[in-house]
């Protein structure tokens, strides 16, 4: 397998994008999921010189980005009406934003109401 070298993070850049190819950075997260989730075929890992030394990238196609993006619209869609409900319960109850049901009225910490009931 030979393997591509970029000499700088620029020409990685401006490679990645007229190919309509992403790049993640080895040591990160994301670069180990793609590893194990993405086939050999899918990916390429090059070396690219940085001000650090040499370092590895891995390419691989928008398109993947773009099918799980989409794979996840139905969970996005759910979590934002979730959202809005949620956000409508809190201005009905009055609460300022970001309060919880748990911690109004009595049950307040701090509150000795709870200890008299």
């Amino acid at each position: 397998m030979s393997q591509r070298e970029f000499a700088n993070q620029k020409a990685l850049i401006a490679y990645a994008e007229q190919n309509g190819l992403v790049y993640e950075w080895q040591g990160s997260q994301a670069f180990a999921k793609r590893q194990r989730q993405l086939p050999p075929e899918q990916y390429e890992i090059v070396e690219v010189r940085t001000s650090r030394g040499m370092n590895r990238a891995m390419l691989f196609s928008r398109a993947i980005i773009q099918a799980e993006w989409d794979a996840n619209a139905p969970l996005r869609e759910a979590m934002a009406i979730k959202r809005e409900r949620l956000r409508a319960l809190r201005a009905k109850r009055g609460g300022p934003r970001g309060s919880s049901p748990r911690y109004s009225g009595r049950n307040r910490p701090g509150s000795d109401a709870h200890r008299l009931a």
